[in-house]
């Protein structure tokens, strides 16, 4: 996903999600912004994870919720399942 080989296929691919969180890195050769455009309303970007666990502390529970990552999540996973336990 950082180099943006399936810059196309992503949009679609995560159409049917009610949100899309994305977690942005300076790596990244493309905007997700400007490059998912028919996400708007939908696509939240981040570029840092604890600005994306605040977010996720203000938002009701969810119940799904899925992770994907080609790196490493910078401990957003053990972030989230803390919150749940407060």
């Amino acid at each position: 996903m950082q180099q943006g080989v399936h810059i196309n296929q992503l949009a679609d691919a995560l159409s049917a999600a009610d949100e899309v969180w994305l977690l942005t890195s300076d790596e990244m050769q493309w905007d997700p912004s400007q490059r998912m455009a028919k996400m708007a309303g939908k696509l939240s970007t981040f570029d840092h994870v604890t600005k994306m666990v605040e977010a996720q502390q203000t938002q009701p529970t969810a119940s799904h919720v899925l992770h994907m990552s080609n790196k490493s999540f910078d401990g957003l996973r053990e972030a989230l399942v803390g919150l749940s336990m407060d």
